[in-house]
């Protein structure tokens, strides 16, 4: 597999300057770093939307390149700080909370268990 990488989804590399060549065909997945440099043209990704593209490789020559995927890059952020409950009746209850240190990601929301 070969994994190329584009820091606005319309600009690529070519076709033989994959950011990552996977040669052993039973892997899945790659693990992707925005501080690396020498992947993005010279420059960190962090708190960047960047887009994915792969093609499989074979005897046969260079596959069809998949369709772009946007991904976020952005280190996790922190756990959000438990809820405090405002006032509360027999059948509801008002909850207080407010995210952490987001670290660059984009809050999406809660999920409340």
């Amino acid at each position: 597999w070969r994994v190329y990488g584009s820091r606005d989804g319309i600009s690529w590399a070519a076709a033989d300057q994959p950011i990552y060549t996977i040669a052993d065909g039973s892997i899945h997945t790659q693990a992707v770093s925005c501080i690396d440099d020498s992947k993005w043209g010279g420059s960190r990704v962090q708190r960047e939307y960047v887009y994915f593209r792969v093609a499989g490789e074979n005897a046969a020559g260079l596959g069809t390149y998949s369709n772009s995927y946007r991904w976020r890059c952005s280190d996790p952020p922190e756990v959000p700080a438990a809820p405090v409950k405002v006032r509360g009746t027999a059948s509801s209850i008002t909850i207080s909370y407010a995210p952490q240190n987001l670290n660059g990601a984009i809050q999406m929301g809660y999920k409340i268990l």
